[in-house]
């Protein structure tokens, strides 16, 4: 999939991250080593004061000196986690995005930053969130059709109160997955919602469409405050391909057609996008992560938003 000239101009940088990548291994390695020389020694000589009465520690003391050295043991564990996080983030913005960007012409890839809250919001999918975080932002053009997609993980907050009056907060899980908004190329005059049957809605004071393809009838429930329009949306082949993309990913699928856009969310219960320091550093992992991106432009097809069907008004 990468370009030879693509390969031409990163393999040296490629190597300068293999051997960063190498050299944060044997450092944690010598640090962890260390780490735990000092605290074997420190606990054996702890205990064997106390044995012989060399030291007397009663009570909270006695806890606190056996906490100190699992805390001194924890520093090297931070550390480590610490440069290969930051050895992940400029891999990602020295490898991976100017790859992306090369391979995929008018996109703008930023692996820290995601959809707004407001923007997911305006999808009127899902009730709105407490708690909202996402990565993996990418945005552009594919051929006339705009666009912007990421991964999102919103919440819901649970506040609850036991009989002495203790507070207990908690979150669940409303959505988490890839949500990504497209121009549809009409402006809509309604709210037409396609959601998979086993998925949660909350689109009551919407009427249920009912819709002729006896598959996507089955698969899929619309609701809508405009039947007419509502059928004008999904048209035979609209259906066809919306069924094909619930078969693709395997998992609950949610549209929205409001305003100029529509609005898809496919719940996901693993990193797209994950670059880890563990991946091996090479043009294979760097393409995987590229097929993903392109299984998500092939949503823009799948489903002829490229076609220009429709005209705004």
């Amino acid at each position: 999939m990468i370009s030879e000239e693509v390969k031409s101009n990163y393999r040296a940088i490629l190597d300068i991250f293999k051997n960063e990548k190498k050299h944060i291994s044997e450092r944690s390695k010598k640090r962890w080593r260390y780490t735990l020389f000092v605290y074997l020694a420190i606990m054996t000589l702890l205990v064997l004061f106390l044995l012989f009465g060399a030291i007397n520690i009663q009570g909270p003391g006695l806890i606190f000196a056996f906490i100190v050295p699992a805390i001194i043991f924890m520093i090297p564990l931070a550390s480590s986690y610490s440069w290969k996080g930051k050895w992940v983030e400029k891999y990602k913005d020295e490898v991976i995005k100017p790859i992306v960007e090369a391979q995929f012409p008018g996109i703008i890839y930023e692996d820290n930053h995601h959809i707004s809250e407001r923007m997911f919001n305006a999808s009127n999918l899902f009730i709105n969130p407490d708690r909202f975080d996402g990565e993996d932002l990418f945005s552009g053009k594919l051929d006339a059709t705009a666009f912007t997609f990421s991964e999102i993980h919103a919440e819901e907050k649970h506040t609850s109160r036991d009989k002495d009056g203790n507070t207990t907060t908690s979150y669940s899980t409303i959505f988490k997955g890839l949500f990504l908004i497209a121009d549809f190329n009409k402006e809509i005059q309604n709210d037409t919602y396609v959601y998979s049957s086993g998925g949660k809605n909350w689109f009551s004071r919407y009427k249920r469409v009912r819709l002729e393809d006896p598959v996507f009838e089955d698969r899929f429930n619309v609701y809508s405050n405009d039947q007419v329009e509502a059928r004008y949306i999904l048209t035979p082949k609209i259906m066809e391909r919306i069924v094909e993309l619930e078969d693709r990913f395997g998992e609950n699928l949610y549209l929205s057609f409001r305003g100029h856009n529509v609005y898809i969310a496919i719940s996901e219960s693993y990193d797209m996008f994950k670059t880890s320091f563990h991946d091996e550093v090479n043009f294979t992992q760097i393409e995987r992560f590229l097929a993903e991106v392109e299984s998500i432009l092939a949503i823009l097809n799948d489903l002829d938003l490229n076609l220009r069907i429709w005209t705004k008004r």
